[in-house]
């Protein structure tokens, strides 16, 4: 019961960490936060692509909610162990810094609005035998992240117990993340949810969404989505360097939050339009996007979107292996002194993301169709980013590329 009520109080303990992070102009660590923010982007990316090597299917990724766990992870390591980790999260190895870092990129994605429903959980599941830090469980909460000491060997009232907390923290959006056959190694896990749904700024209207055909990316049709449709002054970049043309769907009347999609030019495929992220960061995406806003903010573009919904429940060891990250998995080689007394290793990092992206909106908004001066049309496998606006932060990521009709 105790393990319940703990994870269920995450919520108002990260709420009290973020009214207390240093601001801009402090003085302090947090000052770096823009190179930090580009760093972070970059880590997205890299997950985002190693993740599609492992999936056939349309899955989605809260890189944030990794990258947090990860880092506080990062925090109670030691020597080759913590130099791997830092590494591949693109981290300072200054504990101080990167934990003001993480403290401020938490603020800013604490959304309190009526127009989106966000709500994200992270925590380190420790066994009870490995006598865990105090310290420890302090310092994680910097990262937005629960520290819990649980009976690992007693695998089905700890799962069931989990995924109670899950769906109480997250008020019933996401429910089942564990099963008992995740606690088979009683050493450490890691779990993280998150699910999300916002309502446009310019929304779809219903009667105009009709069932239309979906190709790979030769052109042959796999499929057919539920395509919605609308007209409205969408910022849209095409990018050569990265083989694909990007649009950004606004939410909320205040434009806070926005979905970018990232769809490949015809005959490129999404693994190679991914690889050209190795050469166009997401900042040149960001700037193209802006400067589109600025010289072109009055023009009408024609946009059609599938209606879906993604459900992803992840195992990322794999992926994270392929960024660079091994010894916290392995029994002999992890250095995790300062999370606990006793030797521990990191056994499985589930990650479950839900997102629905629908026509609901708090009003319709609709242009001339007199003044359409261009036309994008997701009907091809696409990669698409939930940003915070004020930073360009991505708070989801994700691939849409098996057709359904939700």
């Amino acid at each position: 019961m105790l393990f319940f009520l703990c994870l269920i109080a995450l919520q108002s303990s990260c709420l009290a960490q973020q009214t207390s992070t240093k601001q801009d102009g402090d003085g302090g660590a947090y000052t770096t936060f823009p190179r930090a923010k580009e760093a972070f982007g970059n880590f997205s990316i890299e997950l985002l692509y190693h993740t599609s090597i492992f999936q056939t299917d349309n899955f989605i990724l809260t890189p944030f909610n990794a990258w947090s766990a990860l880092a506080a992870v990062a925090d109670g390591a030691l020597a080759s162990t913590r130099t791997e980790l830092c590494r591949a999260l693109r981290i300072s190895i200054n504990r101080t810094l990167t934990r003001s870092t993480c403290q401020g990129m938490t603020r800013d994605l604490n959304l309190n609005t009526t127009t989106v429903q966000l709500a994200r959980f992270n925590a380190i599941l420790i066994d009870k035998s490995r006598n865990l830090e105090v310290d420890f469980r302090a310092f994680s909460r910097l990262y937005d992240t629960f520290t819990i000491p649980v009976d690992l060997k007693n695998a089905r009232v700890t799962a069931s117990r989990a995924n109670k907390a899950v769906a109480v923290a997250t008020k019933g959006l996401v429910t089942e993340i564990v099963d008992e056959n995740d606690f088979s190694e009683p050493q450490m896990l890691i779990i993280s949810a998150a699910y999300f749904k916002g309502q446009w700024t310019a929304g779809f209207n219903a009667s105009s969404t009709s069932k239309q055909p979906f190709f790979d990316s030769t052109g042959v049709q796999i499929g057919e989505v539920n395509m919605m449709y609308n007209r409205f002054t969408y910022p849209l970049v095409d990018i050569d360097d990265l083989k694909a043309s990007i649009i950004e769907l606004p939410f909320d009347s205040e434009g806070r939050l926005s979905l970018l999609i990232i769809l490949p030019n015809e005959g490129v495929s999404l693994k190679e339009m991914l690889m050209n992220f190795q050469k166009v960061p997401l900042d040149v995406v960001y700037a193209g996007l802006r400067l589109d806003q600025e010289e072109h903010g009055e023009d009408i573009i024609e946009c059609l979107v599938p209606r879906f919904r993604v459900d992803s429940n992840l195992e990322l060891k794999e992926t994270l292996k392929r960024l660079g990250i091994f010894r916290m998995f392995n029994d002999t080689a992890a250095a995790l002194g300062h999370i606990a007394r006793s030797n521990v290793y990191v056994t499985k990092i589930i990650h479950k993301t839900v997102i629905e992206v629908t026509e609901g909106t708090a009003e319709v908004v609709t242009a001339p169709e007199s003044k359409v001066i261009a036309r994008f049309e997701a009907n091809r496998p696409f990669m698409y980013l939930v940003l915070a606006k004020t930073t360009n932060t991505v708070l989801l990521e994700g691939v849409y590329q098996q057709p359904q009709l939700y």
